[in-house]
């Protein structure tokens, strides 16, 4: 009998020892795939990315902490992370998407760049002068949007998210960000009063009025619009886009009247 007990032990005990051997052979991370888009922006961080992936290998993966992988790659502010996951028997799958840089914003003296849905990607003066200028307009005066905080690796604190979208969204439509240099915002709470004034590198500024009200029907006709012209009305005349009051169709105004104080 106690022959018996004593070999029911041992195969017990060597069955466990299998059994922990295989959960730390079998789950050893042999792979490591990362599907990213990569622009010209973000080679080098991507680079980055990838090595730091790599020293995953090796790791029991049943213990790989997909929360902690994440944060360790916040770093890279150029890339987020859209999900992590695990493929058993022994495969990390990481995907990635790249931020475009697009804005600049001045905060305490220094200017950060933006990326185009108001991420913060790095403080860093001389990208962000190469980038479209995000600022409240000064003219005319009212606005109640303004720029609250910019912190790397977060999103741009403004004092009206929804606001900061539609600005966003206006200039990731229809090439606009090919030939503005800075977007004004004047947002006062007030249906129909509120503006942005999109300043280009001809010199003419495209106002877009009531901006909050089909912002990208009206993004997409300024462009065309003002695509469309020649040299001469693109270096002296505003561009103003509006929503007709009986008719509802989108319109534009070339003009050289400075409407709006601007």
């Amino acid at each position: 009998m106690k022959n018996k007990v004593l070999f029911t032990i041992i195969i017990a005990t060597l069955f466990v020892l299998i059994s922990v051997f295989t959960i730390f052979s079998v789950f050893i991370v042999k792979h490591v795939e990362v599907e990213y888009s990569v622009l010209k922006t973000g080679a080098v961080s991507a680079d980055g990315i990838q090595n730091k992936l790599s020293q995953i290998k090796g790791d029991n993966l049943i213990f790989v902490d997909t929360d902690s992988v994440v944060n360790s790659l916040k770093e890279y502010t150029y890339f987020e992370v859209v999900s992590c996951e695990k493929s058993y028997p022994n495969t990390l799958k990481v995907t990635l998407n790249e931020r475009i840089a697009r804005f600049s914003v001045s905060k305490g003296g220094k200017k950060f760049v933006i990326s185009s849905n108001g991420f913060v990607l790095e403080e860093n003066a001389d990208k962000a002068n190469s980038l479209i200028t995000l600022t409240t307009a000064t003219k005319p005066s009212g606005s109640i949007f303004k720029i609250s905080n910019a912190t790397v690796g977060a999103n741009l604190a403004v004092s009206h998210q929804e606001i900061a979208n539609i600005c966003y969204e206006i200039i990731n439509t229809a090439s606009l960000a090919d030939y503005v240099t800075q977007v004004s915002v004047y947002y006062t709470g007030v249906p129909g009063a509120n503006m942005l004034f999109l300043h280009t590198y001809t010199s003419a500024v495209i106002v877009i009025q009531d901006f909050t009200v089909k912002p990208i029907a009206k993004a997409k006709v300024a462009a065309s619009s003002y695509a469309s012209r020649d040299d001469y009305h693109k270096a002296n005349y505003f561009l103003y886009t509006f929503e007709d009051a009986t008719s509802g169709e989108i319109k534009v105004d070339w003009s050289k009247e400075q409407k709006f104080g601007i």
